[in-house]
């Protein structure tokens, strides 16, 4: 698959609609998922990566689960942390982002995340705050908020564009993002 089908998929993603949920529920979308597991050919960690948060993003938790479990770095961490979140493991979810350190791509999660509603919140010393945003998605559903939630299923998907661009960055090397 080539860096443009990538972009697609990315963008397929970004704009549905309404947004993924902060706990899917809805099975992922099958030709989605096969269309994610012939992007990039091999097992490098980098292509790992990307079908690792392009899964995710589909609602694929457990084909997500799979490969970010086997990602033993700051990137394979995020999205196992997220995952853990996207599935209600609260707990699990803040041991993982713990694990993170200071992730290359939180800056850009910041910036995304500043223009959303409500995203500054979740920014600390210009980066992002995974640990926070936990906190707050944890609390949104267990208060049943339908405009709160809204509001952080905006930022995850902000989260996501910006895990989901540098995964393809450092997929495919040097090329442009946009």
């Amino acid at each position: 698959m080539s860096i443009e089908e990538a972009r697609g998929l990315i963008s397929a993603l970004a704009d549905r609609e309404p947004p993924q949920e902060l706990s899917p529920k809805r099975p992922p979308d099958e030709a989605v998922s096969a269309a994610i597991r012939r992007l990039t050919p091999g097992d490098a960690p980098e292509a790992r990566a990307l079908r690792s948060a392009l899964l995710l993003w589909n609602d694929d938790l457990d084909g997500s689960h799979a490969l970010s479990q086997e990602l033993h770095s700051p990137t394979g961490s995020l999205l196992h942390g997220i995952m853990h979140r996207m599935e209600g493991d609260y707990w699990n979810a803040d041991y993982w982002f713990r694990r993170v350190g200071a992730h290359p791509c939180y800056a850009d999660i910041a910036r995304e995340a500043a223009l959303a509603e409500g995203g500054g919140a979740f920014v600390a010393r210009g980066g992002w705050d995974p640990s926070a945003f936990n906190r707050a998605v944890e609390r949104a559903l267990q208060g049943g908020d339908a405009a709160e939630i809204g509001k952080l299923e905006r930022l995850q998907r902000a989260e996501m564009t910006a895990v989901a661009r540098y995964c393809l960055h450092q997929c495919f090397g040097g090329t442009s993002l946009d």
